[in-house]
This record gives C-alpha cells, sequence and structure tokens, in this order.
C-alpha cells in the first residue's frame, strides 16, 4: 500500500461517515453508529480481500447483484449469494457449477454477512453510496483534461 492507497482510503472513509454517518458526537466529526461500523468494517475487509488494486469491481458487482436479488419474491429465492457469485464469475460458466477463486468467493461471503446483519434496503443502500462515492473519488482524482 502506498501513499496515495492510504490517501485514498482515508478520503473514502470521511465519505463514508459524512453520508451515514451521525454529526451529534463533540468532535463535530459525523460517526457511524455501532451497527453500520461494523458493517462497512467487514465490507472494506472484504474489499480488500477482492482486490487491493481494484476493489471497486467487487462494489459494483454487490450493487448489481443486489438489483437482481431484489427485483423478484423468486430472485430472492435464490439468495444473495448466488447473485454475487454469479456476477464475480466468467458468463461462460452460468449454466456450470460456478466455481471461484477462494478469495473472491470468501469476499462475497462477507459481503452476505453484511446483507444479512444489515437488511435488505440498509445494505442495498451502503453499496450504492459506496459505489458512487469510489466513482467520485476516482474523476476527483482524474487529472484536468483527462476523461
Amino acid at each position: 500500500m502506498d501513499l496515495h492507497d492510504v490517501v485514498q482510503r482515508a478520503e473514502l472513509h470521511a465519505e463514508v461517515a459524512r453520508r451515514f454517518g451521525e454529526s451529534g458526537t463533540g468532535s463535530g466529526r459525523p460517526k457511524l453508529e455501532a451497527r453500520l461500523a461494523g458493517a462497512w468494517s467487514l465490507t472494506e475487509t472484504a474489499m480488500r480481500t477482492y482486490s487491493t488494486r481494484q476493489p471497486e469491481l467487487l462494489v459494483r458487482a454487490a450493487v448489481n447483484a443486489y438489483r437482481h436479488y431484489s427485483a423478484s419474491v423468486s430472485s430472492r429465492l435464490t439468495g444473495f449469494l448466488f447473485h454475487i457469485f454469479r456476477e464475480l464469475s466468467p458468463r461462460e460458466q452460468w449454466n456450470d457449477v460456478i466455481t471461484l477463486p477462494s478469495q473472491t468467493e470468501w469476499a462475497a461471503r462477507m459481503l452476505e454477512c453484511v446483507r444479512a446483519g444489515l437488511g435488505d434496503e440498509e445494505f442495498g443502500r451502503l453499496m450504492e453510496g459506496v459505489s458512487e462515492i469510489r466513482a467520485e473519488l476516482t474523476e476527483e482524482a482524474q487529472p484536468a483534461g483527462v476523461s
């Protein structure tokens, strides 16, 4: 992890706290309530486990999986893990047994724990928010004139 990664991670933490935290703390900075702080910590661990260089791919997969999962009652019956495994697997495996590298499967299972702990709606809100934050931070990091 280089200095750029540390700064980016600090910016991500600050923005997650700002968007999802409560500002009633004595320090003046927003702070996540305990349950959401635990969920965020596990989400961040899942992102680092999946990929230290491209954690946004896991976040995007989680957002897409959640959208498929919450689309209908029948989609919920297959479970969130089915949808996230499917998002993370190569498309040619979709009709076969899905096999994922162990670190990818572990990251997906951590996100399932986050979803189960927060509940469906709050999980969806967190994943959408983190995805937006990561996109904004990436956009801000682009040098002027580069797209």
